[in-house]
């Protein structure tokens, strides 16, 4: 969490490279497992990324669905089914599930974004930092 913290401060920085040595005695504390959760948490911590992910994935859904049931609308209702698709009820229902459930998570992306704002205001971090003073 300190690196992303450093970043986001925006201090200027240098890499040191370094071969570390191998370890002499016992095993590393963080193993696979403990790697992925530390990974997995500070990139839902510090990023935006997933929140908006579920938005995006939602609009796909409910464009793929709309047109999908528009499209069977056309040819079953419309055009009186002239290719023989023979779309079922259930199928129809199916499309019509598919294109609630995307704006069920088109709305959770919305709300995830509002919660992400409400969250930068409330974490008290200072608006700036003074690089020096003269």
């Amino acid at each position: 969490m300190s690196r992303a913290l450093v970043d986001w401060l925006g201090f200027k920085r240098d890499y040191i490279y370094f071969n570390a040595n191998a370890r002499m005695d016992g095993k590393a504390g963080y193993g696979t497992l403990k790697l992925i959760k530390l990974a997995l948490s500070g990139f839902v911590s510090l990023s935006l990324v997933p929140l908006k992910i579920a938005g995006y994935l939602g609009i796909v859904i409910v464009i793929f669905s709309g047109s999908l049931g528009l499209f069977i609308f056309i040819e079953k209702y419309v055009l009186g089914d002239p290719w023989n698709m023979g779309f079922s009820y259930p199928s129809i229902l199916a499309v019509i599930n598919l294109f609630l459930i995307g704006v069920v998570l088109s709305c959770l992306g919305l709300i995830a974004l509002y919660i992400a704002n409400i969250h930068r205001e409330v974490i008290n971090r200072p608006m700036y930092v003074i690089r020096s003073k003269k």
